[in-house]
């Protein structure tokens, strides 16, 4: 559980680096393809 919350809290980082350096719309296409969403659904239906 723990290294799940470590992992939204990575996610949230990155994408503050992101808006940070302003990145184009690939940033965006980065954080779509990101496995960080794709456990976060995991642990949902786990629970």
């Amino acid at each position: 559980m723990q290294r799940h919350d470590q992992v939204i809290q990575l996610s949230d980082h990155v994408k503050n680096k992101l808006k940070q350096y302003q990145y184009p719309t690939e940033s965006s296409s980065l954080i779509n393809s990101s496995n960080e969403y794709k456990e976060t659904n995991d642990t949902s239906n786990d629970n």
